[in-house]
């Protein structure tokens, strides 16, 4: 078998939309070309709070001015990336951030960049999010968790 599109889509067994979507025999979903998720584009005049998943870009920012981000949803995964030059501030509405040192992390910290800088977080549960993925295109990762 192929994994090319059309290999992929010959191994749906329950359709859900014809050949195009459908599960396989391991209760996979296949058959879609890609999966889109959506995008948030974060400035200085964003209000509401920033959903739990989905791709977050933070393009203007102010570090007085504290962004919150929805309760964790478990197992949605939310990339924030920060192209902003100033540095930005982002909490939980309600729990905490936990990397492999802690679990009671409360803020992430994005310092002003000259470049990108990424985190990929992963709902483990309403109450804790996972800290996956640091990414710069720097050498320190201008994000920091307290």
């Amino acid at each position: 078998m192929s994994d090319t599109l059309e290999g992929i889509r010959s191994q749906v067994l329950t359709s859900i939309y014809g050949r195009r979507l459908g599960l396989d025999k391991d209760g996979c979903l296949v058959g879609a070309p890609a999966f889109r998720v959506p995008v948030t584009a974060v400035t200085t005049a964003y209000t509401a709070n920033i959903p739990s998943y989905g791709v977050v870009t933070v393009q203007t920012a102010t570090a007085a001015t504290p962004y919150t981000l929805d309760p964790p949803k478990p197992g949605a995964v939310v990339d924030i990336i920060s192209i902003s030059t100033s540095g930005a501030v982002i909490t939980l509405e309600s729990g905490n951030f936990m990397s492999n040192a802690s679990s009671t992390l409360s803020a992430m910290t994005l310092t002003a960049a000259s470049s990108y800088q990424g985190v990929r977080l992963v709902g483990l549960s309403t109450a804790l999010m996972r800290i996956d993925n640091l990414q710069s295109s720097s050498i320190t990762t201008g994000i920091t968790f307290a």
